[in-house]
């Protein structure tokens, strides 16, 4: 049996249960069907015996209890996990969800924890150009019968503005004149330091979803990212909401923000009264094992932890708060459907540089080991997509004998990015008992709310960042 933390004192797998007790609390989750049970501590340890293989004598005469037990998990089987998610290597499929375009290879700020060495990654500082841009849309076009989703990334994509104006007109273009189906959502991750009316006005016209990167108050985001841009930032916010444009946040926590007191819950308080943001976006920093802005397992695990128990206890009211990672467990027990990718890496997310080589993700820009091929070639390298596709598939958490046999992986989630960066490999896991951790206590605490069908009716309408909307639940 084994012994966990974070205040839960004993928890138990099978390959089709996995058992949590804290406190009075005793849980029962159904690996396969996202089903939730609490029951009594009799049932509980009957269940336990049963499990581990002992007779039912052994279980002191509760075989009624555990018949009542099964005949509630069938009725809980609301819907079951039908299959399996798409495996890696899904450049052939005919629908991509997100593309991702690394307009700008340069940025105008330099943040203390930036993976992409200040926006270049590495790389020349350059702006992708309008030839590439066009050329990007054509070659995906040719590949995928639609395109959900394009996101403008960087670097500091508002540097390229120009080239952002012409694409979106290109595939409006291309939509009216029926050489596509569907016209994709647009959107774009922003420092948020350059807004001006010009921009303004080419977010309003193409409708392009903005979320802008600020790390918390004043303090906190100064230091990180910048001496004065948190107020320039807070301004420009205002300005585009003032003028109809909604927008999210993307906040990276960070040890700085626990030297300082601040934890993940003080920063979803803090959107919610700067910003009146309900949801917020709010990933762990990627950085090296001896970076000081790196966070240990342990407080990862107890801050996302009273996170989710916050977030949770907070929905039945109208200024509920709620943070990224909570909503997306929540949206796979509320569907009951699981979380199908680890990270969409190269599943259904890929990634184009300013000089049009592609990747599964733009975290990956200028490593070599990741790139796939180059729009202005008009093919795919097959052999650079099969070295890519065999690396994914190693990873992929239905296939992979350890994922595969872990009672967490219906509802587990990660970055592959974040990985490389702080093990070097997408193989490894870093963060593996963290996620499991969180799930633990999510489950916990989602146990204490899941007959109230006014939360539960809160929970199913509830949208998020745009990051969220692109990774399979």
């Amino acid at each position: 049996m084994d012994k966990e933390t974070n205040g839960i004192d004993q928890g138990w797998t099978s390959s089709q249960f996995h058992l949590i007790k804290r406190g009075s609390t005793h849980l029962i989750f159904d690996v396969n069907n996202l089903s939730l049970l609490e029951v009594d501590p009799l049932t509980y340890e009957a269940f336990l015996l049963r499990l581990e293989g002992r007779k039912m004598e052994d279980a002191i005469d509760k075989g009624d209890r555990l018949k009542e037990l099964y005949k509630i998990l069938g009725k809980k089987d609301l819907v079951a996990t039908k299959s399996k998610p798409d495996m890696p290597g899904g450049i052939q499929k005919s629908v991509l969800e997100r593309l991702v375009l690394n307009i700008s290879n340069d940025c105008n700020l330099s943040c203390k924890y930036c993976y992409a060495s200040a926006g270049n990654y590495g790389e020349e500082r350059t702006l992708m150009k309008e030839e590439v841009a066009i050329k990007t849309i054509d070659y995906f076009y040719n590949i995928y019968n639609e395109i959900n989703s394009i996101q403008f990334f960087g670097g500091e994509p508002l540097l390229n503005i120009q080239v952002i104006e012409a694409l979106c007109e290109y595939i409006n273009k291309k939509y009216c004149a029926n050489e596509i189906d569907k016209s994709p959502l647009y959107a774009i991750v922003t420092n948020g330091t350059l807004i001006s009316p010009e921009i303004f006005q080419v977010l309003s016209k193409y409708d392009i979803k903005v979320t802008v990167s600020i790390d918390g108050p004043q303090l906190i985001h100064d230091h990180l990212r910048g001496a004065g841009t948190f107020e320039e930032i807070i301004r420009n916010i205002q300005y585009l909401k003032d003028n109809g444009i909604e927008v999210g946040i993307e906040c990276t926590f960070t040890n700085y923000h626990l030297i300082n007191d601040i934890d993940v819950t003080d920063l979803m308080e803090f959107f919610y009264e700067q910003l009146g943001l309900h949801v917020t976006h709010i990933p762990f920093v990627a950085a090296i094992n001896d970076d000081t802005l790196q966070i240990s397992t342990e407080d990862l695990v107890k801050s996302y932890s009273e996170a989710t128990r916050f977030a949770l206890e907070s929905l039945n009211n109208d200024n509920y708060k709620v943070d990224s990672y909570t909503l997306r467990l929540l949206r796979a027990i509320a569907f009951k459907k699981a979380i199908g990718v680890y990270c969409p890496a190269g599943v259904n997310t890929l990634s184009v540089s300013a000089k049009g080589d592609i990747y599964p993700c733009f975290m990956f820009t200028g490593n070599e080991e990741f790139l796939i091929g180059n729009v202005l070639e008009n093919k795919t390298d097959s052999s650079k997509l099969f070295a890519v596709s065999n690396i994914l598939k190693k990873i992929n958490k239905w296939s992979d004998p350890k994922c595969s046999a872990c009672w967490a992986k219906s509802l587990c989630f990660g970055c592959l990015g974040n990985d490389y960066i702080v093990s070097g490999s997408v193989v490894n896991k870093p963060n593996c008992e963290f996620i499991k951790k969180l799930i633990e206590s999510f489950l916990l605490n989602f146990s204490k709310i899941s007959e109230d069908t006014a939360t539960l009716s809160r929970i199913i309408s509830l949208s998020g960042p745009i990051e969220l909307e692109n990774i399979e639940t």
